[in-house]
């Protein structure tokens, strides 16, 4: 239902998701799908940002270019592609008009906000208008990718002396605040905890 509802709702869920204080286990599993399994955006639509963001057709900066989606989730979505020069990379395309949609819907919810009331497992009631807050605050920075390649670069620089810690290279001349491009890492999902 939070997925047929939009990405702000799918935001919600994941948010949720991560909070076995205040919801059961068995619903934190569940919505813990929201993270990675959110309906892809037709490829069309991909193609059309990745156009805007370059000024020119993808085919002009990759040699090619998966259409299935590697991952989607409720911002964006990641595709697998290869540079012009060979090395594998992957695409990181901001779903359309999504920083519009979601200040909608964070507008709405907070005027429900009064109605709605979310009680802990230990019995308090929660702000739902500071839940909204916190995850609009949160949305806005992911929405932006040359943040978040800074991030990845002052990682990376705090990190490059411990050897068990490794990040994915940023193409930064091909990165914008709609698409992020980074180096292929093969690894292991963190919640993999078997493997």
């Amino acid at each position: 239902a939070l997925e047929e509802l939009g990405p702000t709702f799918v935001k919600f869920g994941q948010i949720m998701s991560m909070r076995p204080d205040m919801i059961p286990a068995d619903y934190c599993e569940e919505l813990s799908k929201l993270r990675a399994d959110v309906k892809p955006m037709d490829f069309a639509q991909v193609a059309r940002v990745l156009e805007e963001e370059y000024g020119q057709p993808p085919e002009r900066i990759f040699s090619s270019l998966d259409e299935a989606p590697f991952g989607s989730a409720s911002i964006a979505q990641v595709h697998k592609a290869q540079l012009l020069d060979g090395r594998s990379v992957v695409v990181k395309v901001q779903r359309p008009g999504i920083m519009d949609k979601m200040a909608q819907d964070v507008k709405l919810l907070h005027r429900v906000s009064g109605v709605m009331r979310i009680v802990s497992r230990a019995g308090r009631v929660v702000d739902f208008n500071a839940v909204i807050d916190e995850m609009w605050a949160a949305a806005q920075q992911e929405m932006d990718f040359l943040l978040e390649a800074e991030h990845i670069r002052e990682f990376a620089e705090l990190n490059a002396d411990i050897r068990y810690i490794a990040f994915p290279g940023v193409e930064r001349r091909i990165t914008t605040r709609r698409v992020l491009v980074m180096e292929m890492v093969e690894g292991i999902a963190v919640d993999d905890t078997e493997t």
